[in-house]
């Protein structure tokens, strides 16, 4: 056989015969159909056009008694086009090939027989229903085939490019040409055939290298067309920013292949081993040896999305909901089209390359940068995000999830690092590059959002926003010291004057260790109330001794120290009570109290509370202090359960936020939009409630409220409720249109409790009033009245 061959000159000599060594035909299938199609296309339009295309080499062996031709590399290639002829023909009506059996797939005997039984088949269009399709035809009017064949890959997948070819030459551009371009499928894809007899090769070396049923695996499909696009797109383009190890391949396409079969090959190679190692005997079986293609896939996932919005600064977000569309591979074509974004792709592996060479590997680099954990380790960055692994490596989180999966803030921050090493040539940990990771953690982590439906303070980094932010790190990327940068850095990501303002308190407060209480959990490096405290000419180790104390609290308790200076929570929107207002609760409930707007609503009340701290020198006497204050804050801090009535949420709708004398209030239970939708409760009933609960856990009271309704403490053995005001208690019937009796009326209640409890009527009598005892507070009332209604 000569070297280069057409599809006619290939099977009018020979039978193909594709071997039983081979694997499924998988290359027309829907599941393929992004590459399918890309293809399909590439190949219909030169035969359109009458142009040559090479389909590069074929390997395989031929020359035995039967005339038969074996590929052992190219079977995928071969049968698409042997089906695409096979479409033409019929729609054309030619029939031009006069060997009976030209082409067999014998990985099975079902496929088989359907590439026998396929090229006898001659169909008559005529007899198809509207939008019927040939796949339709043979699965159900053809009497050849069998219902199992349903269950055969290859026939399917066979049957999938059937449809597929189909459906493009009934396009405008091919409808009136098929029968030329059934001629063209003879003569005009060309292959080199390398027989393998000739060279005195065995097929036993394809075999051991390919072994039966094994796929290529998609990203072993994605390498090999990215080198064509290479090839195609940047020819004759050099690669600027060459790595002394591969000096020699200076070219864009070569700097690649030797790279990805190399270098950048073994930066992925140890996370793979790493996770095979892991794997139960039973499971090695199954996976026989490490494979870094997940990793690398999701690598390149991962810098191709945020280069796309790079290169596509307008597109928004909303437009583009998962990377799916980002990284379909002609989107990446696209991307990669322009020379700097491919650069940057390059250089980013790159990065990756030179810190595992110099620092053993690329989890040593993370872990010499980053710790987790309340515990301050000097020379470190914190990272605050409980999801990243105990081996603080964010280049395997990213690698190691999928895109949906991963979080924003650790891709961008990920980023940043890879630019300053890239930028810098610093690939191994030192203080500078410490320092920028710090200030960088702090931008990215104070862009936030706060949503009322879940009370959550979020990140509100986008990816879609990294042209923006890429201005901020370039800049501080672009020269070694980053706090001489910040001065003149461009807006774009996080708060700078914060990074500013705290370099200013440092150079002030030289004593100060600014990183620690950057890492404090309570500000995740907005030092905003900080800086007011120490503002105040308080020392920074009073500072420090007041917020070690403060941390130690329980959530109860620190919210009840806050309420003692005069704190009133954060209002985070309006409901159908009046005003919503949030105090704080666990760690992300306090990160949003001290970040957010600068933790102005908490700024004064803590620096009180440190003024305090420094008097008295303990939490319990600055308590005990504020138990005597009138409204609010004496009910907060004497009752633990009036703060914890909101299922310590700390959440409250109200009067008060804009009235303090006013104690008309609602505990919101639930973190959502309509906090008030369903079943709530009101603190002094509930406090009421309790007391009561436990003296007598059988007494018939309970405190709810509803909807919009205020919660009141419901008798239901009387019929009777109470609701409490600022300073008395309002007694009304709870179903009026439900009234027994055995139930008590309030004329009643009027006679009996007249003159121990002062009782008087309402402005039009439909209620009762019950003013405070003297010397009691409206829990102390409330629990003293209902103690004597129900005996």
């Amino acid at each position: 056989m000569k070297d280069l061959h057409t599809f006619g000159e290939l099977i009018q000599g020979n039978k193909i015969v594709i071997p039983k060594i081979q694997r499924d035909y998988v290359q027309g299938s829907n599941a393929q159909q992004e590459k399918r199609d890309e293809f399909l296309a590439v190949l219909l339009d030169h035969l359109v056009s009458g142009k040559e295309y090479h389909l590069d080499f074929i390997y395989g062996t031929g020359g035995t008694d039967q005339g038969e031709f074996l590929p052992l590399d190219g079977q995928q290639r071969l049968t698409t086009i042997f089906l695409i002829h096979w479409v033409l023909s019929q729609r054309s009506g030619i029939r031009d090939i006069d060997v009976k059996d030209y082409f067999s797939y014998q990985t099975r005997r079902s496929s088989e027989l359907f590439c026998q039984k396929l090229i006898e088949e001659r169909i008559d269009f005529s007899c198809f229903s509207k939008g019927q399709t040939i796949s339709e035809y043979i699965r159900k009017e053809v009497a050849w085939y069998l219902k199992q064949w349903d269950t055969d890959p290859t026939i399917q997948a066979m049957l999938d490019m059937i449809d597929a070819t189909d459906v493009f030459i009934s396009k405008p551009r091919y409808r009136d040409h098929w029968m030329k371009m059934c001629i063209n499928s003879m003569s005009l894809l060309k292959f080199d055939c390398l027989n393998m007899k000739d060279f005195h090769l065995s097929d036993s070396l394809y075999v051991k290298m390919n072994e039966r049923g094994k796929q290529l695996t998609s990203f072993e499909n994605w390498k090999a067309r990215f080198i064509k696009f290479l090839a195609d797109q940047h020819a004759n383009s050099q690669y600027e920013f060459i790595e002394k190890d591969r000096e020699n391949y200076t070219g864009i396409k070569d700097y690649f292949v030797q790279s990805i079969e190399h270098q950048w090959s073994d930066i992925f190679w140890t996370y793979a081993i790493e996770e095979w190692r892991k794997l139960k005997p039973g499971e090695q079986k199954d996976k026989p040896y490490p494979v870094i293609d997940r990793y690398f896939e999701r690598y390149i996932e991962y810098i191709h999305e945020l280069h796309f919005y790079l290169k596509n600064p307008k597109i928004n977000g909303e437009d583009v909901k998962t990377s799916d569309y980002t990284n379909k591979f002609g989107q990446q074509c696209s991307t990669y089209s322009d020379i700097e974004y491919l650069s940057l792709m390059f250089r980013s592996l790159d990065v990756f390359v030179n810190i595992k060479r110099e620092n053993g590997s690329i989890s040593n680099f993370f872990n010499a940068i980053f710790y987790q954990g309340n515990e301050y380790v000097i020379g470190k960055v914190r990272l605050f995000s409980k999801e990243i692994p105990k081996d603080l490596d964010l280049f395997k989180y990213c690698i190691s999830n999928k895109r949906e999966n991963c979080l924003v803030t650790i891709q961008i921050f990920l980023y940043s690092i890879i630019q300053y090493c890239q930028e810098n040539q610093c690939y191994k940990p030192n203080p500078e590059l410490i320092r920028y990771v710090r200030v960088m953690r702090n931008l990215i982590d104070g862009v936030r959002q706060f949503l009322t439906k879940d009370l959550s303070y979020r990140s509100n980094i986008r990816l879609n926003e990294i042209s923006n932010y890429e201005k901020t790190i370039r800049h501080l990327c672009s020269a070694k010291g980053v706090d001489s940068l910040l001065i003149s850095c461009p807006a774009g990501l996080g708060n700078i004057a914060h990074e500013i303002a705290k370099n200013e308190l440092r150079s002030v407060c030289t004593a100060g260790n600014f990183d620690e209480l950057e890492d404090c959990s309570l500000f995740h490096g907005n030092l905003s109330v900080v800086k007011y405290v120490l503002d105040g000419n308080t020392s920074y180790n009073d500072l420090v001794a007041a917020i070690s104390e403060f941390k130690k609290l329980s959530d109860t308790k620190k919210n009840q120290l806050l309420i003692s200076q005069g704190y009133r929570g954060i209002r985070v929107g309006w409901s159908s009570y009046q005003n919503r207002f949030y105090y704080g609760c666990q760690e992300k409930g306090w990160e949003f109290i001290f970040m957010h707007d600068s933790g102005r609503e908490v700024a004064k009340p803590f620096n009180d509370y440190v003024r305090e701290y420094i008097m008295y020198g303990d939490i319990e006497t600055i308590l005990k202090t504020h138990k005597k204050d009138n409204g609010y804050i004496g009910y907060a801090l004497k009752y633990d359960d009036f703060l914890e009535s909101a299922g310590k949420l700390y959440y409250y709708a109200g009067y008060y936020y804009d009235n303090p004398i006013d104690l008309r209030i609602v505990s919101l239970q639930r973190a959502s939009s309509r906090p008030l939708s369903g079943y709530h409760c009101e603190p002094f009933a509930q406090i009421v409630v309790n007391h009561l609960k436990a003296e007598n856990k059988d007494i018939k009271v309970s405190s709810w409220g509803y909807g919009g309704n205020r919660g009141s403490i419901h008798c239901d053995s009387l019929n009777l409720k109470l609701k409490s005001y600022t300073d008395h208690w309002k007694i009304d019937i709870d179903y009026p249109d439900n009234v027994l009796p055995e139930h008590k009326s309030l004329q009643q209640v009027f006679s009996e409790y007249k003159s121990v409890y002062n009782l008087s009527w309402n402005e039009d009598c439909s209620s009762l009033i019950i003013p405070l005892l003297e010397g009691k507070d409206l829990v102390e009332t409330g629990v003293s009245f209902i103690k004597d209604l129900l005996g």
